[in-house]
């Protein structure tokens, strides 16, 4: 998905980046899942609000391979956020 993320401290998660997960949000592939889980957990790092309301979006559907995405990609952000998007899963 994404091969590796710039080493610049003021790196911020761009839209193209997101619209990129976007196209691979609900592949059936558990290797596509886990990349795009990894890319989103990285990404969190630097910019957590973004990843957040990235996450926000897919949090409450019903397919189960964006779901496996969404639990995943939560764990590195902070607990509150984690929280908010654990209980919009169900």
């Amino acid at each position: 998905v994404l091969t590796s993320l710039p080493r610049d401290k003021a790196y911020r998660p761009s839209e193209r980046e997101f619209a990129i997960l976007d196209a691979v949000m609900a592949d059936e592939a558990r290797e596509v899942q886990d990349a795009v889980a990894w890319a989103l957990r990285e990404m969190s790092k630097r910019d957590p609000a973004a990843v957040a309301a990235y996450l926000h979006r897919y949090a409450s559907s019903s397919n189960r391979h964006t779901r496996r995405i969404v639990k995943q990609a939560v764990k590195t952000l902070p607990e509150e956020e984690q929280t908010v998007i654990r209980a919009l899963l169900g």
